[in-house]
């Protein structure tokens, strides 16, 4: 639920799961960490710059 808190900090940190279950199908990406995110993130720079 990271780049929920921080879209919106107001919401209650007991809230976000329900929070993120309303949002989620407009997230473009989704996983499981914040670590297991910027892995992926990082790994895809090579690909698009060839």
């Amino acid at each position: 639920y990271h780049s929920e808190h921080h879209s919106y900090p107001a919401v209650p940190f007991h809230r976000l799961p329900r929070f993120h279950q309303i949002v989620a199908e407009h997230l473009r990406t989704t996983e499981r960490g914040y670590i297991r995110f910027h892995r992926k993130l990082v790994g895809s720079f090579d690909r698009r710059t060839g």
